[in-house]
């Protein structure tokens, strides 16, 4: 921390007003008195565990808290310029950057991460560029803001083998897996590859690469940088330890329009031993699924209708595909792919996020407003009897009333029947096809619901068998956040339940 503090104050020339704030972190208060040296003192377990901010004194509204110029933010740009040496990670380098940009930028990390002398010396003599030096230097100013970061993660993306169980009955085991495999994917074919034919940087495991991924999720900021009138994803040092809070934001930052620095001020009164916290981007609504996998916690002190508000389940109806609506007619499988290529749904993606329903009509369009469109036409095209699948074709019409080969089908009448199909598929087909779909999607919430409540279940146990004091508090602080969730989650389900049901 005296590093960090000393480069930031000494030689990047960041003002910063210490006897206002401290910077907290369990199980030590770490202060920065005015001559910049560290005071430790043992405090109690703040609610927010982590790194964070606290007021040393009462803060005045406007007050100016720090300052930060833009050569202290860590961007991506001295990085890029540097990759572009190598000529054979380019289309990798453009993949990352625009596919994975949260790859990108662990990616990042973890290279000045393992920076070292020699490794800089040998590319420096190998590599031949001018700007080589300046770059690999620069970049290696920044280990200081590495080393004050935490030395683990508590995101949940990259923790499914001890927090499994924690996992169980909630959106947030399939969001996990998901994130876990495209994580190692790209680890398997580009960063273990880059970092094999660096010689002088020692070995990395999957491991280290998902710790920084998860730094790179919580911790890139936008920020607005004058002198080229754009925003800039970046890394901002001692800004990363004020917390995120929904209601009890008091701080505000910005990029200051003369001198192109990032202030921070109080937006109103702090008082002494309160928490700093501010709001993340510029909507101050964050979805609970995305603080527990991006941050590692969400706030138990919503109201239930905010919770839930802020909850979305996250369905995925691929196994009802797998089980359903299969035909021995084979026939007729066939008239139902043409119709599924037309309406271009061959592909369709079938992850359905549900949220808190609100002021929602019961009508025979029912199924289209509280679902995806896609996904209902989808299903109605494969619940779909003979009668059902010859109608929807017979009302595909050419402008001149010919006869249509629909297994050789050219793209111009694919795109003039989509239309058509797109009209017809947006009401039900009949009363029994829309019926078998309702019955399917019922069951299927229903299976889903009753393994939230099994996990309910087995979690209050768990509290009842279990002294939760003896946990560290991020992983209670954790199963008390996926227990609230279980929770909405659960609601929300039995709402739409009802709804289709009725």
């Amino acid at each position: 921390m005296n590093n960090f503090l000393n480069w930031l104050t000494n030689n990047q020339k960041v003002y910063i007003n210490s006897k206002l704030f401290s910077i907290t972190s369990f199980p030590q208060l770490l202060s920065a008195d005015s001559s910049n040296k560290i005071v430790n003192k043992n405090v109690n377990h703040y609610y927010y565990y982590g790194t964070h901010l606290i007021a040393k004194k009462k803060i005045d509204k406007n007050e100016l808290l720090f300052t930060l110029p833009q050569s202290t933010l860590l961007d991506d740009v001295l990085f890029t310029k540097y990759l572009k040496i190598f000529t054979n990670f380019k289309k990798e380098i453009n993949y990352l950057k625009e596919e994975e940009y949260s790859n990108f930028m662990a990616f990042m990390l973890l290279f000045i991460n393992k920076l070292n002398d020699d490794y800089i010396l040998d590319s420096i003599n190998n590599l031949q560029n001018e700007n080589i030096t300046e770059i690999l230097f620069n970049l290696k100013n920044f280990k200081n803001y590495l080393n004050i970061l935490p030395n683990s993660t508590n995101h949940l993306a990259y923790l499914m083998e001890d927090y499994n169980d924690i996992l169980n009955g909630t959106s947030l085991q399939y969001l996990s897996i998901q994130r876990n495999l495209q994580i190692e994917k790209t680890f398997k074919n580009f960063i273990q590859p880059f970092f094999l034919q660096q010689k002088l940087l020692p070995a990395i495991a999957l491991q280290e690469f998902k710790y920084f991924t998860g730094i790179a999720h919580s911790r890139v900021h936008n920020i607005f940088d004058f002198t080229k009138n754009d925003t800039r994803f970046c890394f901002v040092p001692l800004g990363d330890f004020i917390n995120f809070h929904y209601k009890k934001s008091n701080i505000i930052s910005y990029t200051d329009k003369k001198t192109n620095r990032l202030i921070f001020k109080s937006k109103n009164d702090i008082n002494k031993g309160k928490q700093i916290f501010t709001i993340y981007g510029k909507n101050k609504i964050i979805f609970n699924h995305v603080l527990m996998m991006d941050y590692g916690f969400c706030f138990l002190d919503y109201s239930e209708i905010e919770f839930l508000n802020n909850t979305k389940v996250f369905v995925n109806f691929i196994s009802l595909l797998k089980n359903h609506f299969r035909s021995e007619n084979k026939q007729l499988n066939r008239k139902k792919r043409i119709l599924i290529e037309i309406a271009n749904l061959m592909n369709y993606p079938l992850q359905e996020e549900l949220t808190n329903i609100i002021n929602i009509t019961i009508n025979d369009n029912l199924l289209f407003k509280l679902f995806d469109p896609n996904i209902i036409a989808l299903f109605r095209i494969l619940a779909g009897n003979e009668n059902e699948i010859n109608f929807l074709l017979m009302n595909l019409n050419t402008n001149d009333n010919q006869h249509v080969n629909f297994d050789e089908l050219t793209s111009n009448q694919i795109n003039y029947f989509n239309y058509q199909l797109a009209n017809l598929l947006s009401n039900k087909i009949s009363d029994r096809n829309e019926n078998l779909i309702k019955e399917t999607i019922v069951n299927f919430l229903q299976l889903e619901l009753n393994n939230r409540l099994e996990n309910l279940k087995k979690n209050n146990n768990y509290n009842k068998n279990n002294e939760l004091k003896e946990e560290v508090n991020s992983k209670k602080l954790m199963r008390l956040c996926i227990e609230k969730l279980r929770e909405a989650e659960s609601k929300i389900l039995q709402k739409y339940i009802d709804l289709i049901k009725y």
